[in-house]
């Protein structure tokens, strides 16, 4: 008889089977027993994903003297400027270059003749029409001479010689190019690109063609795949399709027709025929740039953004408040999807719309906290956000306590007045600084209302057939930002309530995803899935492969394979856990997954708890809940300091406390969606009468961690640590003004009884509180003046410090009752059935088990226990194993 469980096996195969081989009507997110899952044809479809790109040609040298000859061929048939680069693999090596040609072999033309020395100097080693980028002090790695030699030894050569910077600093993106010049260019010819070198090591370069631009360079030619010669991108997707993973996602470049002009399809065919010549079952989510060209920025400059006080230069870059830009963008979209339907019919399963910096939907160059918002169009935006809002002029000149403001002259915050608002500690105080307030608000909404624009273009051109993807929500990630409102990644909530959207998605922060580090989400996960809508996690892991095939910031890289194997299965592990999605994600073409031990030992463990997800969704259900409130953080003024330790950076802490954890925001609690016995309020700053109700009834049965300044604010009333007390029940006190903050607190007898030990606090002495303890109250840490710092009581516990130490979430959890699985220093993640360990240190962890469980290995398929028990010690882990098990009655 087969086993129920074999059973689902054999139809979760046959899912997967039906659904790669079959043409596909609908791509849909379904919600099963609560968690959203993407389904073909009504056919769960297993929510991993390749996400690759057209990049560079991958040249690879031997040791020794050699000739390489490789073909690539154009997007697009075009005359413009073109220029030819040889970017270096970065690693220590010489070099001797002593030929580079290009021939059109279709009809024969020489584009560049082979490249001699006959013109170089030993002043000038570079022949005329060649540079090298850089070549001023950010150039610490390479050295060019000229090397004489007589013809029967090759002539002169040029010698490069690359070395290790002589600093910590990341090697610089050092390459070769030809200086622009005018040629034609024609879609299907076939380029040969020959180079002649001498090589003192194993390495090589990654070869590209550009149309230089002022704004970003063109890429103009992709390697020529043939039956015998695929293309790095088609390597890869091979590899996924063998790892049972038909979902691709490509880089696409949507085309911008000038008006009267007809649309060039050819280059956007390309790319996703590409991937389809590899895998013809693939489902293909293309990912189309929304940002206009250049022409049409420089046609309208009254549509772009405008900086005030920039630290740095900004090119010119599209407004999101620009209506002519999304007119044309709405339309565009809806015509590539149109054609993309008919020419590719059921191979599409969702579009990926990018606009802003680096297609995240996050204010260009917002990243620098330069202050933007003052052109034409945006002005004009925000007088429209305040007619809404607030209906009169009356309205507004009560709400921003000023008589001689109208909607119709109303002005964008200055500077001045965005850096030092009226606050109390770290929060805004209404009316006082309602404007900077309102501001932060509108950007909010505007950025919101353009992604819920397009996400309607596709959802109504592909009828609901089809999966809408975007980037947004990392409302963790930029709480490190001082001012975090310029991001315009804080009305997750408008997002998530739309029916336009599916799937939203970010990379994982980069702050702590190496070996031995957690790899963590930017987002409130949970609550993104409690609203049905599925998170993907981007992976971006720089394996090991980055290291040795041109990557600048080679210093963030996985050193070897193995560590390249444990972080992606540590990541995985920590998708399935959660219920979230994920692609892998060549970054730049560079093949940095085109390895096949990667899949075998990082994706192939995930094949049966995949499938066992896919066909028996379970909600997850941790333990510990951080809440992060997204209106209070576009009430901070213009400091980092407590938002980064509280948000940003307790993250890594979460992690390793031993406890399952999840990300949830404020309203998720309210609404009463948060079942985890220890609740985690971070910045519950700013709260209206109706939110303060609601809040005292959720936690009612819980244990509260109070963090930093909870409650100080009403919108309507203002400020009042009174308020703040009839909140939380612990009364607070402004810890001072004065410049200097104290730099540590002291631990309490009790709270040394407890395993706590002190630790530094590093946000400025106005935005720190001291608390007044209640009879009965435990108080744990103090100030160096004597008053308490961290409070304990009955079900709460009060953390003054934007600090909270890993001890002390601890602690929290055992006096709420949250299960703690390890006492061991490490990153864990669980779900109850299945838990990984990913060693920060060599050693044994020891687990213990809220029932008895028996453990299997999932990357072994060794069942290590015969009996269930309840504690189990692994195996000696070397720092930054991954352990990945699967816990059995």
């Amino acid at each position: 008889m087969i086993s129920t469980y074999m059973k689902h096996w054999i139809l979760s195969l046959f899912c997967l089977f039906f659904t790669v081989c079959q043409a596909m009507d609908a791509v849909r997110l379904k919600v099963v027993n609560g968690v959203p899952r993407m389904e073909a044809d009504g056919v769960p479809v297993r929510p991993r994903i390749f996400w690759g790109t057209h990049g560079y040609g991958k040249l690879r040298f031997q040791p020794g003297e050699q000739t390489i000859v490789f073909y690539r061929t154009a997007y697009q048939t075009r005359e413009c400027d073109v220029t030819f680069h040889l970017r270096f693999f970065t690693i220590p090596q010489t070099i001797l270059l002593e030929d580079f040609e290009v021939v059109d072999e279709t009809t024969g033309e020489v584009l560049i003749p082979p490249m001699t020395f006959a013109n170089s100097t030993d002043e000038k080693p570079l022949p005329d029409g060649w540079s090298a980028f850089p070549l001023n002090e950010t150039n610490t790695v390479a050295t060019l001479a000229l090397l004489r030699r007589p013809p029967e030894d090759g002539g002169d050569a040029l010698r490069i010689v690359l070395d290790n910077p002589t600093t910590r600093t990341p090697w610089p993106d050092f390459h070769l190019y030809t200086r622009p010049r005018k040629m034609q260019l024609f879609a299907g010819h076939r380029y040969r690109v020959t180079l002649r070198v001498n090589a003192s090591v194993e390495s090589g370069v990654c070869q590209e063609t550009y149309r230089p631009d002022n704004r970003a360079y063109e890429m103009l030619m992709y390697d020529l795949f043939e039956e015998d010669h695929p293309s790095v991108l088609q390597r890869q997707v091979t590899l996924a399709h063998e790892a049972g993973i038909d979902l691709i996602s490509v880089l696409c470049e949507m085309p911008w027709a000038r008006p009267g002009e007809a649309t060039d399809w050819d280059r956007i065919d390309h790319e996703i025929e590409e991937v389809l010549a590899a895998n013809p079952d693939a489902l293909v989510v293309p990912r189309l740039r929304l940002d206009p060209p250049t022409w049409w920025l420089n046609e309208h400059p009254d549509d772009r953004m405008e900086f005030r006080e920039p630290t740095y230069r900004h090119q010119p870059f599209v407004s999101v408040s620009s209506h002519p830009w999304r007119e044309l963008a709405r339309n565009q979209l809806r015509a590539t999807i149109l054609h993309l339907e008919e020419r590719f019919p059921g191979r599409i399963a969702g579009y990926h719309p990018g606009g802003q910096t680096s297609y995240e939907w996050f204010y260009h160059d917002s990243h620098g906290q330069n202050f933007f918002g003052y052109s034409p169009c945006e002005v004009a935006a925000f007088r429209d956000w305040l007619a809404k809002r607030y209906g009169s002029d009356a309205a507004l000149q009560e709400a921003w306590g000023n008589p001689a403001v109208t909607l119709d002259t109303a002005e964008p915050p200055t500077p001045d007045e965005r850096r030092q608002p009226p606050s109390l500690a770290m929060v805004m105080l209404p009316r006082l600084a309602q404007q900077v307030i309102d501001h932060n608000l509108f950007l909010q909404d505007e950025m919101a209302d353009t992604i819920l624009d397009f996400a309607h273009v596709i959802r109504e051109a592909t009828h609901g057939d089809r999966l809408v993807f975007f980037f947004y929500g990392y409302v963790y990630e930029f709480a490190s930002k001082g001012w975090s409102a310029a991001t315009g990644h804080y009305a997750l909530r408008r997002i998530l309530d739309s029916p336009d959207v599916d799937v939203l998605c970010s990379p994982f922060t980069y702050s702590d995803r190496a070996i031995a580090e957690a790899g963590l989400a930017m987002t409130a996960v949970e609550s993104v899935l409690n609203a049905g809508k599925l998170w993907l996690f981007e992976d971006d892991t720089r394996t090991h492969v980055a290291r040795l095939r041109h990557y600048s910031d080679w210093t963030s890289c996985a050193p070897d394979e193995w560590s390249s194997a444990q972080i992606l299965l540590r990541n995985n592990a920590h998708e399935l856990i959660r219920n979230a999605a994920s692609w892998w994600m060549d970054l730049s073409g560079f093949g940095w997954f085109d390895e096949k031990p990667l899949w075998q030992n990082a994706m192939e463990p995930m094949r049966q708890p995949d499938q066992e997800k896919l066909l028996q969704p379970v909600p997850y259900a941790p333990q510990l809940a951080s809440v992060l409130d997204e209106r209070s953080l576009l009430y901070a003024a213009n400091d980092a300091k407590v938002s980064w330790n509280c948000l940003y950076d307790l993250r890594s802490t979460l992690a390793r406390t031993g406890a399952s954890f999840g990300q949830y925001l404020l309203d998720d609690l309210l609404d009463g969606k948060v079942a985890s016995p220890v609740v985690l309020l971070s910045n519950a700053w700013v709260l209206d009468d109706a939110q303060r109700n609601r809040l005292k009834t959720a936690l009612a049965g819980k244990f509260a961690i109070w963090h930093t300044a909870a409650g100080i604010v009403d919108p309507e009333r203002g400020a009042s640590l009174n308020e703040a007390e009839a909140l939380t029940g612990f009364r607070m006190e402004l810890l001072g003004e004065g410049d200097d903050a104290p730099g540590k607190v002291e631990i309490t007898p009790a709270g040394k009884a407890y395993g706590l030990s002190s630790w530094k606090v590093t946000a400025p002495e106005k935005m720190l509180f001291r608390v007044i303890p209640a009879e009965g109250d435990e108080i744990l840490a103090t100030w160096p003046d004597g008053s308490a710092a961290v409070v304990l009581r009955d079900h709460a516990l009060f953390c003054a410090t934007p600090e909270l130490p890993r001890e002390l979430l601890r602690l929290a959890c055992r006096k709420g009752g949250a299960h703690l699985w390890t006492d061991e220093m490490c990153i864990l993640y669980t779900d109850g059935r299945y838990l990984a360990v990913h060693a920060t240190q060599d050693g044994v962890v020891t687990l213990h088990f809220p029932q008895p469980r028996r453990i299997r290995d999932l990357v072994t398929d060794e069942v290590m226990l015969t009996a269930p028990v309840t504690f189990f010690r692994t195996r000696e882990l070397r720092r930054g194993e991954t352990l990945f098990c699967e816990l059995l009655p």
